[in-house]
Protein backbone atom coordinates (compact mmCIF):
# COMPACT_ATOMS: atom_id res chain seq x y z
CA UNK A 1 0.00 0.00 0.00
CA UNK A 2 1.06 3.62 -0.52
CA UNK A 3 2.96 5.46 2.22
CA UNK A 4 1.19 8.42 3.90
CA UNK A 5 3.20 10.93 1.88
CA UNK A 6 2.62 9.15 -1.38
CA UNK A 7 -0.33 9.46 -3.70
CA UNK A 8 -1.60 6.32 -5.38
CA UNK A 9 -1.69 6.92 -9.14
CA UNK A 10 -5.14 7.24 -10.65
CA UNK A 11 -6.37 4.28 -12.67
CA UNK A 12 -6.89 4.76 -16.34
CA UNK A 13 -10.34 4.21 -17.82
CA UNK A 14 -9.10 0.95 -19.32
CA UNK A 15 -7.81 -0.28 -15.94
CA UNK A 16 -11.07 0.63 -14.21
CA UNK A 17 -13.06 -1.17 -16.89
CA UNK A 18 -10.86 -4.25 -16.55
CA UNK A 19 -11.22 -4.26 -12.75
CA UNK A 20 -15.01 -4.07 -13.04
CA UNK A 21 -14.97 -7.48 -14.68
CA UNK A 22 -14.05 -9.10 -11.35
CA UNK A 23 -15.86 -6.78 -8.93
CA UNK A 24 -19.23 -7.54 -7.40
CA UNK A 25 -21.56 -4.65 -8.24
CA UNK A 26 -23.00 -2.69 -5.33
CA UNK A 27 -26.79 -2.92 -5.21
CA UNK A 28 -28.91 -0.55 -3.19
CA UNK A 29 -32.44 -1.66 -2.35
CA UNK A 30 -35.16 0.51 -3.81
CA UNK A 31 -37.86 1.22 -1.22
CA UNK A 32 -41.31 1.96 -2.53
CA UNK A 33 -43.18 4.30 -0.16
CA UNK A 34 -46.88 3.56 0.25
CA UNK A 35 -49.25 5.99 1.94
CA UNK A 36 -53.01 6.64 2.01
CA UNK A 37 -54.55 9.11 -0.40
CA UNK A 38 -56.67 10.62 2.39
CA UNK A 39 -55.23 12.72 5.25
CA UNK A 40 -55.37 11.60 8.87
CA UNK A 41 -58.04 13.55 10.76
CA UNK A 42 -56.85 13.59 14.37
CA UNK A 43 -59.88 15.55 15.62
CA UNK A 44 -62.30 13.01 14.10
CA UNK A 45 -60.31 10.09 15.53
CA UNK A 46 -60.38 11.61 19.03
CA UNK A 47 -64.09 12.33 18.70
CA UNK A 48 -64.71 8.64 17.90
CA UNK A 49 -63.22 7.75 21.28
CA UNK A 50 -65.45 10.06 23.31
CA UNK A 51 -67.66 8.27 25.88
CA UNK A 52 -70.73 6.35 24.71
CA UNK A 53 -72.94 3.62 26.15
CA UNK A 54 -71.59 0.36 24.67
CA UNK A 55 -68.98 -2.20 25.74
CA UNK A 56 -66.38 -4.19 23.81
CA UNK A 57 -65.41 -7.26 25.83
CA UNK A 58 -63.00 -9.95 24.74
CA UNK A 59 -60.38 -12.56 25.49
CA UNK A 60 -56.90 -13.13 24.04
CA UNK A 61 -55.69 -16.70 23.65
CA UNK A 62 -53.86 -19.14 21.43
CA UNK A 63 -53.14 -22.83 21.10
CA UNK A 64 -49.62 -24.25 21.14
CA UNK A 65 -48.40 -27.83 21.62
CA UNK A 66 -51.49 -28.85 23.55
CA UNK A 67 -51.45 -25.74 25.71
CA UNK A 68 -54.06 -23.01 25.90
CA UNK A 69 -52.03 -19.80 26.02
CA UNK A 70 -53.78 -16.82 27.60
CA UNK A 71 -52.75 -13.35 26.42
CA UNK A 72 -51.12 -10.84 28.74
CA UNK A 73 -49.94 -8.10 26.37
CA UNK A 74 -51.95 -4.84 26.11
CA UNK A 75 -54.79 -4.71 23.60
CA UNK A 76 -54.76 -1.49 21.58
CA UNK A 77 -57.95 -0.02 20.11
CA UNK A 78 -58.02 2.50 17.25
CA UNK A 79 -61.04 4.08 15.55
CA UNK A 80 -61.27 2.46 12.12
CA UNK A 81 -61.20 5.76 10.23
CA UNK A 82 -60.94 5.82 6.42
CA UNK A 83 -57.25 6.68 6.87
CA UNK A 84 -56.57 3.67 9.11
CA UNK A 85 -58.51 1.33 6.84
CA UNK A 86 -56.31 2.41 3.94
CA UNK A 87 -53.21 1.83 6.09
CA UNK A 88 -54.37 -1.72 6.80
CA UNK A 89 -55.11 -2.38 3.13
CA UNK A 90 -51.68 -1.08 2.10
CA UNK A 91 -50.03 -3.23 4.78
CA UNK A 92 -51.63 -6.37 3.35
CA UNK A 93 -50.36 -5.75 -0.17
CA UNK A 94 -46.90 -4.40 0.79
CA UNK A 95 -44.04 -6.67 -0.24
CA UNK A 96 -41.45 -7.29 2.53
CA UNK A 97 -38.12 -5.63 1.81
CA UNK A 98 -39.49 -3.57 -1.07
CA UNK A 99 -42.51 -1.61 0.17
CA UNK A 100 -42.77 0.60 3.24
CA UNK A 101 -46.09 1.91 4.53
CA UNK A 102 -45.74 5.50 5.74
CA UNK A 103 -48.08 6.42 8.59
CA UNK A 104 -48.92 9.73 10.24
CA UNK A 105 -47.13 9.95 13.64
CA UNK A 106 -50.32 11.30 15.21
CA UNK A 107 -52.04 7.96 14.53
CA UNK A 108 -50.92 6.62 17.93
CA UNK A 109 -52.35 9.64 19.76
CA UNK A 110 -55.98 8.63 19.26
CA UNK A 111 -56.16 5.14 20.75
CA UNK A 112 -57.15 3.27 23.90
CA UNK A 113 -55.27 0.52 25.72
CA UNK A 114 -56.64 -2.32 27.84
CA UNK A 115 -54.58 -4.71 29.96
CA UNK A 116 -55.88 -8.32 29.99
CA UNK A 117 -56.44 -10.00 33.36
CA UNK A 118 -55.00 -13.39 34.35
CA UNK A 119 -57.57 -15.12 32.13
CA UNK A 120 -56.64 -13.04 29.08
CA UNK A 121 -59.90 -11.08 29.35
CA UNK A 122 -60.13 -7.36 28.54
CA UNK A 123 -62.79 -4.69 28.23
CA UNK A 124 -63.34 -1.27 26.67
CA UNK A 125 -66.26 0.49 28.35
CA UNK A 126 -68.49 3.43 27.38
CA UNK A 127 -67.80 3.12 23.66
CA UNK A 128 -69.65 5.00 20.93
CA UNK A 129 -71.28 3.41 17.87
CA UNK A 130 -68.76 2.77 15.13
CA UNK A 131 -66.02 0.51 13.81
CA UNK A 132 -62.82 -0.16 15.74
CA UNK A 133 -59.50 -1.85 15.02
CA UNK A 134 -58.05 -4.01 17.82
CA UNK A 135 -54.47 -5.27 17.79
CA UNK A 136 -52.27 -7.18 20.23
CA UNK A 137 -49.67 -9.92 20.35
CA UNK A 138 -49.30 -13.20 22.19
CA UNK A 139 -46.26 -15.28 22.99
CA UNK A 140 -45.45 -18.39 24.96
CA UNK A 141 -42.34 -20.06 26.28
CA UNK A 142 -42.27 -23.67 27.42
CA UNK A 143 -39.33 -25.49 28.93
CA UNK A 144 -38.10 -28.49 30.85
CA UNK A 145 -35.02 -30.57 31.46
CA UNK A 146 -33.43 -33.55 29.74
CA UNK A 147 -30.47 -35.86 30.22
CA UNK A 148 -27.57 -35.13 27.88
CA UNK A 149 -24.64 -37.46 27.21
CA UNK A 150 -21.49 -36.01 28.84
CA UNK A 151 -18.92 -38.75 28.21
CA UNK A 152 -17.68 -42.22 29.10
CA UNK A 153 -15.68 -43.17 32.20
CA UNK A 154 -13.62 -46.22 33.10
CA UNK A 155 -12.86 -47.06 36.75
CA UNK A 156 -11.55 -50.02 38.72
CA UNK A 157 -15.15 -50.92 39.42
CA UNK A 158 -16.38 -50.80 35.85
CA UNK A 159 -17.24 -48.36 33.06
CA UNK A 160 -20.27 -46.52 31.83
CA UNK A 161 -21.73 -43.47 30.17
CA UNK A 162 -22.16 -40.25 32.12
CA UNK A 163 -25.20 -38.01 31.65
CA UNK A 164 -25.93 -34.53 32.94
CA UNK A 165 -29.20 -32.67 33.30
CA UNK A 166 -29.73 -29.77 30.87
CA UNK A 167 -32.50 -27.19 30.99
CA UNK A 168 -34.10 -26.07 27.73
CA UNK A 169 -36.81 -23.71 26.53
CA UNK A 170 -38.54 -22.90 23.27
CA UNK A 171 -41.16 -20.39 22.32
CA UNK A 172 -43.51 -18.99 19.71
CA UNK A 173 -45.31 -15.69 19.16
CA UNK A 174 -48.01 -14.25 16.93
CA UNK A 175 -49.70 -10.94 16.18
CA UNK A 176 -53.49 -10.68 16.39
CA UNK A 177 -55.80 -8.07 14.87
CA UNK A 178 -59.58 -7.74 14.61
CA UNK A 179 -62.16 -5.31 13.27
CA UNK A 180 -65.08 -4.83 15.67
CA UNK A 181 -68.37 -3.11 14.85
CA UNK A 182 -70.56 -1.55 17.53
CA UNK A 183 -73.91 -1.25 15.76
CA UNK A 184 -76.42 -0.73 18.57
CA UNK A 185 -76.20 1.78 21.38
CA UNK A 186 -75.86 0.10 24.75
CA UNK A 187 -74.82 -3.30 23.35
CA UNK A 188 -71.99 -5.45 24.66
CA UNK A 189 -69.94 -6.74 21.72
CA UNK A 190 -67.89 -9.85 22.45
CA UNK A 191 -64.74 -10.78 20.54
CA UNK A 192 -62.25 -13.65 20.75
CA UNK A 193 -58.77 -12.59 19.75
CA UNK A 194 -56.59 -15.51 18.71
CA UNK A 195 -54.15 -16.28 15.86
CA UNK A 196 -55.45 -17.73 12.61
CA UNK A 197 -56.56 -21.36 12.67
CA UNK A 198 -54.58 -23.36 10.11
CA UNK A 199 -54.37 -27.15 9.62
CA UNK A 200 -50.85 -26.67 8.27
CA UNK A 201 -49.52 -24.96 11.41
CA UNK A 202 -47.83 -27.80 13.30
CA UNK A 203 -45.20 -25.90 15.27
CA UNK A 204 -46.20 -22.27 15.73
CA UNK A 205 -48.72 -20.64 18.02
CA UNK A 206 -52.14 -20.68 16.34
CA UNK A 207 -55.84 -20.50 16.97
CA UNK A 208 -58.16 -23.24 18.21
CA UNK A 209 -61.62 -24.24 16.99
CA UNK A 210 -62.54 -24.32 20.70
CA UNK A 211 -61.66 -20.64 21.00
CA UNK A 212 -60.47 -19.80 24.51
CA UNK A 213 -62.09 -22.84 26.09
CA UNK A 214 -59.89 -24.65 28.62
CA UNK A 215 -61.55 -27.99 27.86
CA UNK A 216 -58.93 -30.73 27.58
CA UNK A 217 -56.01 -28.31 27.43
CA UNK A 218 -53.23 -27.31 29.79
CA UNK A 219 -53.25 -23.60 30.57
CA UNK A 220 -50.17 -21.46 30.06
CA UNK A 221 -50.01 -17.70 30.56
CA UNK A 222 -48.42 -15.82 27.69
CA UNK A 223 -45.59 -13.36 28.04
Amino acid sequence: SALPDQVEPARTAAETLEQSRTTMPVTRPVVNILKPNVPFDLAAAKAALEPGHSIIRGQVCGSWRGNLVLGSQPVLLYPATPYLQQILALGKKAKPGRDQVLTDPDLVVARMEAKPNENGEFQFSRMKLGRYYLVTSISAVLGGSRDVYAGHVDTDYGSGNVYTSQNFSYGSDAGIERIVDVKKDGDTVKVTMQPHISPFNHSGLGGSILGCSKFGMKVSHGM
